[in-house]
């Protein structure tokens, strides 16, 4: 569905587009990352608990809006960062 395809008065609205389901994380974006290119690669972590500067450890953002307009995300996270991982590996091939 593309914004075009909405209502006139809706044209213009903001919506929030992501994943429903678990979230994914920072470490197993990383880890999927390393096994794909080098698993034999270690992945440091910092000491502490927070991240870098300016990082946002947790965002939840409602997709009630755009639901309601009849998307639906076809993909997990888990399944989106798999993919684009897949995809990028095979386009510098």
């Amino acid at each position: 569905m593309h914004l075009r395809d909405l209502p006139k008065h809706n044209i213009f609205d903001v919506y929030n587009i992501g994943v429903e389901g678990p979230n994914v994380y920072v470490k197993d974006i990383a880890e999927m990352v390393r096994d794909n290119l080098n698993p034999n690669a270690s992945i440091k972590y910092q000491d502490t608990e927070e991240g870098w500067v300016g990082d946002v450890p947790k965002i939840e953002l409602s997709m009630e809006k755009l639901n309601a307009t009849g998307w639906k995300n076809s993909m997990s996270g888990i399944q989106a960062v798999k993919k684009t991982i897949t995809d990028i590996l095979t386009s510098n091939r």
